[in-house]
């Protein structure tokens, strides 16, 4: 019974150890290459890409592993750009809609879909953009105020 006990022991021991590297390891890749933003503790991820060669800012919503895309009913997603990241610089921040992108290989329409995306000239040619979504419902959740770089450094 002892050496059961104890095999038992070190098994759970080395199962509590494992789990604690994983959780201090813990890093989600983004399915595009983008960046991702947090909803919540682990709650569910959105992923930005910027594609400076056409101009677009792509946004793709996740569950919290990044494993698996979460569809969002009919919104548009408000967010704003600092001026000084735009093709042509200005002051301030400047306001945009990232759309819904229909897609008919998944199914997903403009009205459920887990895929938003905008085509400005002032997002060409820009290395990096930097911003903040301001609202965004997800799963019956909102959040609010979530900043963004799309630099690879940040």
């Amino acid at each position: 019974f002892a050496l059961v006990f104890n095999t038992l022991l070190c098994a759970t021991n080395i199962d509590s150890q494992k789990s604690s590297a994983i959780k201090e390891s813990h890093h989600h890749e983004a399915p595009h290459g983008g960046i991702l933003i947090e909803l919540g503790d682990h709650f569910g991820l959105m992923e930005i890409l910027h594609d400076p060669t056409k101009g677009t800012l792509n946004a793709w919503f996740l569950d919290g592993c990044a494993d698996n895309y979460v569809r969002l009913v009919r919104q548009k997603i408000r967010f704003v750009i600092h001026g000084r990241f735009l093709k042509k610089p200005i002051a301030g921040t400047i306001p945009f809609e990232l759309l819904p992108k229909a897609n008919p290989l998944t199914g997903e329409t403009k009205s459920s879909t887990s895929q938003y995306q905008l085509v400005h000239e002032q997002f060409k040619d820009v290395p990096r953009l930097k911003g903040m979504i301001l609202n965004v419902a997800y799963k019956g959740h909102d959040f609010i105020n979530l900043t963004f770089d799309t630099s690879p450094s940040y």
